[in-house]
């Protein structure tokens, strides 16, 4: 069902990430669903934003996310992506306190129980939270993240994969999630790159007129905001204290067979339709 009027707040005037006021319409979708840039720090998102009670619904029923309908396939193909993501932060880091941004299934809770780390997590849905804590025996909380009963300067690495572009207020999250941060702390990211090599081809083929669904690419249904590594690497290290350690394409080539992760060095170029990226806390 199509969101009607009433599911959206008001247009924003201002770019939420960075502050500034220098915004404008830069494209609108197949679904007439207008996207905004912000000159300052490049990032596009939609505008106006669905309104808190449609992405409540439209969340909820994510099929993958729910406990009770986990496929086979995508939780081995995850937990040999969480497993390789969570090695290369040992490798800034010790083994500490994880904690997990809307952590879906809790794969990587599981995974990182595994590797040593005290692990807990966040998830939207309050049924999904008690269920995922007692599958994982982990604390899994629910309700507004940026009001949970969690310490500062607690947590060794939050991790937050393929979640931050749902999200209405991003900076608010990172400004949380850098307050649960050690000093030293890492942030892991993981995100579609609206910059891809193919997300530009489709972008070249809207602009010639080839497309029936212009501009699908953006994933307006649920996606609110579309980064890339430029941009990122820009807010997190002008705004909000952290210094990037690295940048490079999402792990989308996974062996399930000897449970692997392919690499390549093109891969730091981030030209596929996703990236990942490491930040530590600095000051």
């Amino acid at each position: 069902m199509e969101p009607s009027a009433k599911n959206f707040d008001a247009p924003a005037t201002r770019c939420c990430l960075c502050g500034s006021p220098d915004i404008f319409h830069f494209k609108t979708d197949y679904r007439g669903m207008k996207i905004f840039k912000c000159r300052n720090c490049k990032i596009r998102f939609l505008n106006p934003l669905y309104s808190d009670k449609w992405l409540l619904e439209t969340y909820t029923e994510y099929r993958e996310h729910n406990p009770d309908k986990i496929d086979e396939n995508i939780l081995l193909s995850r937990g040999i992506k969480h497993e390789y993501n969570i090695s290369n932060i040992e490798e800034y880091i010790n083994a500490g306190r994880f904690f997990s941004v809307g952590c879906g299934n809790g794969v990587e809770i599981m995974v990182a129980k595994k590797r040593g780390w005290t692990a807990e997590g966040y998830e939207i849905n309050e049924e999904w939270a008690r269920k995922l804590s007692k599958i994982h025996s982990a604390d899994i909380y629910s309700g507004d993240f940026l009001s949970l009963p969690v310490k500062n300067n607690n947590y060794e690495c939050l991790y937050i994969n393929h979640v931050i572009e749902h999200l209405k207020e991003p900076h608010n999250y990172i400004k949380k999630m850098y307050d649960m941060l050690k000093p030293g702390g890492i942030l892991y990211i993981g995100t579609p790159n609206i910059n891809g090599v193919a997300n530009r081809i489709k972008g070249l083929a809207d602009n010639l007129g080839l497309r029936k669904n212009v501009a699908k690419y953006y994933g307006t249904k649920q996606h609110l905001f579309y980064y890339t590594p430029g941009c990122l690497r820009f807010v997190l290290e002008k705004y909000y204290g952290f210094m990037v350690l690295f940048m490079n394409n999402d792990l989308n080539r996974i062996n399930r067979r000897k449970k692997r992760v392919s690499r390549n060095f093109f891969d730091r170029l981030c030209y596929t339709t996703s990236f990942r990226l490491m930040a530590k806390k600095i000051f």
